[in-house]
């Protein structure tokens, strides 16, 4: 399945300044870059406004959520969303990615086994439907749950 990320760029030209502010948002299906509202050329106001709207078509997998650190009980209710999605479509791989910040690899090896257990024990998902590994360490501590089709690249 491809994903289509639609944004739309507006800025606003002041003298020497210029002020960037991007707006996304997720859904569509035109495959091609298209571009509508050319920006309005050298402008002898001293205020300039454009907008530009761009359509890509891509297909990586977008996040089914994204936490930090949180309670117990808030983690279990998200991780009981992401096993009913699993156990809903027999296509879907769940994956557990956690970026661990400046934790060390012990914390972040003991969470990872808490939420594979949690899913397999509690939940039931056969554990060949999930997989959990630690990211590439950015920026803040951050756990990534993705829902995978079989057949599609498995998220990085």
């Amino acid at each position: 399945m491809l994903y289509t990320l639609r944004f739309r760029i507006v800025w606003v030209r002041h003298s020497l300044t210029a002020v960037f502010v991007l707006l996304l948002a997720v859904g569509g299906s035109n495959p091609s870059l298209c571009r509508s509202n050319p920006p309005v050329p050298g402008s002898t106001n001293r205020f300039a406004i454009s907008t530009e709207a761009y359509s890509i078509q891509t297909d990586a997998t977008p996040i089914f959520q994204q936490y930090g650190l949180i309670s117990t009980q808030l983690e279990s209710a998200i991780l009981d969303n992401f096993a009913i999605q699993l156990t809903n479509d027999q296509d879907l791989t769940g994956y557990v990615i956690l970026r661990r910040g400046q934790y060390s690899s012990k914390f972040v090896g003991k969470r990872l086994m808490r939420i594979r257990n949690y899913l397999i024990k509690r939940r039931q998902v056969p554990g060949s439907r999930i997989s959990v590994r630690e990211g590439k360490r950015q920026g803040d501590f951050t756990v990534e749950l993705y829902l995978v089709p079989k057949g599609k690249a498995r998220p990085v």
